[in-house]
C-alpha cells in the first residue's frame, strides 16, 4: 500500500519506532498515506494542521520536538521554522509518485498503550496543549464512530474537518 511505502520510506531515512513525524499537510489522500504511514512504521504521528505559519507554528512544533516534519510545497519556509524553534527536525517534502511500490514493512512490535498520537488542541483556553493517545485510544475512537455511523466497507467518508483535529 502506499502508506506502507510512506513508512518504508521513512524507515529508510533512519526513523525509528517512537520517533514523531508532524504531519503538516491539507486534508487528502497525501494526508492519510503520510498518517498511516508513520504509524505503520511504529512512528508517533504529530497532525498539524496545514494552515499553520509564523509563531504558532514554532510554538507547537518546540512544543512536541520532532524528530520529522513532513510538508507539501515550500519544504525551505518549513526548514525554517524548524530552525527557529530550535529543532534538528529533518524536513520532508511529501511526494507520492516517489514512493516505491510494493513494500513490507516489519511488525513494529507496539502495543496498545504504546503512544500513537499527539493531538494539539485549538488553544481556546490559552496555549494550545498536545493531547497524548495511545494506539488503544484511537482504536476505541474508531470503532465507536464507526459504530454509530454504521459504517461498511463499502463506505467512502467525505472528512471536512481537518485530520489535525481529534475527530478528524
Amino acid at each position: 500500500s502506499a502508506a506502507e511505502s510512506f513508512g518504508g520510506s521513512l524507515q529508510s531515512r533512519g526513523a525509528r519506532a517512537g520517533d514523531r513525524v508532524a504531519i503538516l499537510l491539507p486534508n487528502g489522500v497525501d494526508a492519510a498515506i503520510t498518517l498511516w504511514g508513520a504509524l505503520e512504521a511504529g512512528c508517533i504521528i504529530v497532525p498539524l494542521h496545514a494552515a499553520l505559519r509564523g509563531g504558532p507554528l514554532t510554538q507547537t512544533l518546540r512544543d512536541a520536538d520532532p524528530q520529522w516534519l513532513v510538508v507539501s510545497g515550500n519544504a525551505e519556509a518549513q526548514q525554517s521554522a524548524c530552525s527557529s524553534a530550535g529543532l534538528g527536525a529533518t524536513v520532508i517534502q511529501f511526494e507520492r509518485q516517489e514512493l516505491e511500490p510494493g513494500t513490507h514493512l516489519p511488525d513494529s512490535n507496539r502495543n496498545d498503550s504504546d503512544l500513537a498520537a499527539l493531538i494539539y488542541t485549538s488553544g481556546s483556553t490559552g496555549e494550545p496543549k498536545g493531547v497524548m493517545l495511545s494506539h488503544a485510544n484511537m482504536s476505541a475512537a474508531i470503532g465507536m464512530v464507526s459504530g454509530y455511523l454504521q459504517l461498511t466497507s463499502e463506505d467512502i467518508i467525505h472528512s471536512a474537518l481537518p485530520l489535525s483535529s481529534s475527530y478528524g
